[in-house]
């Protein structure tokens, strides 16, 4: 019989998040924190990542030098809400472009 896996979680509420011009200040759900999450900085992709797809050539990323700590999913709705879909050829990447 193994050792069983023990994985820490805490809620967090009351939290706010600014998009990177600081221009929209959104409320978070309350939110769920672990001791680290499965994700590190080569997931972000970058302007030069997506320059090679015609329907995303015109995309500029700006170069986040941070920590990934959040992860915003379906419990964030309005903060996920498409503003502008690009949808390539099949098997290309598509792009959803959010409030943030």
């Amino acid at each position: 019989m193994g050792v069983p896996l023990v994985m820490h979680r805490y809620e967090v509420g009351d939290l706010d998040i600014l998009d990177l011009h600081e221009e929209h200040c959104l409320p978070l759900p309350i939110m769920y924190s672990k001791d680290r999450l499965p994700i590190n900085r080569s997931h972000i992709p970058t302007t030069e990542d997506i320059s090679k797809w015609p329907h995303l050539s015109d995309i500029v990323f700006p170069i986040v030098d941070s920590h990934i700590g959040l992860l915003l999913g379906n419990n964030a709705r309005d903060i996920c809400a498409p503003l502008e879909v690009r949808v390539g050829p099949s098997g290309s990447p598509h792009l959803t472009r959010s409030i943030l």
